[in-house]
């Protein structure tokens, strides 16, 4: 019988990528679980990979929302929601330049946000030297 995989199989920070390829620095548990109800209703959790911190790659099969939190935000009709995931029991690895090549990529393909930052080049060549995903992290989420 096969062990069942849990969200508390992932070992933070992690990089999560979307099914259209947009890469997000999570930096623990609390944070994964928690988005708004914008991003919950627009499928993004569906099918997301979760690069982990030790080289496992799980990708999110369903995800329920379980709890509203009463925020500022409910003032522009987006409030913050707590959900539960489930992963798919199929765990597999990644290779870590693969992962920084994915990140690059998402770089180059959102000239909107990361043209506006002064040091694009200067992420991008941090990202092509990073040797372990504690410093690609750092990088990525200045």
């Amino acid at each position: 019988m096969t062990e069942m995989i849990t969200p508390d199989d992932i070992h933070f920070p992690v990089f999560a990528i979307a099914t259209n390829q947009t890469v997000s620095s999570i930096p623990n548990m609390s944070r994964l679980q928690r988005c708004t109800l914008a991003t919950f209703k627009s499928g993004w959790y569906e099918g997301l990979k979760l690069y982990d911190s030790v080289g496992n790659l799980f990708i999110v099969e369903k995800v329920e929302r379980i709890k509203t939190y009463f925020s500022i935000d409910l003032l522009f009709l987006n409030p913050f929601i707590h959900v539960s995931i489930q992963l798919s029991n199929i765990l597999h690895t990644y290779a870590f330049e693969d992962l920084k090549k994915i990140i690059q990529s998402d770089i180059k393909n959102y000239p909107e946000y990361w043209d506006k930052i002064n040091y694009k080049k200067k992420i991008l060549n941090e990202i092509r030297n990073s040797n372990d995903m504690e410093n690609l992290f750092r990088v990525y989420s200045k």
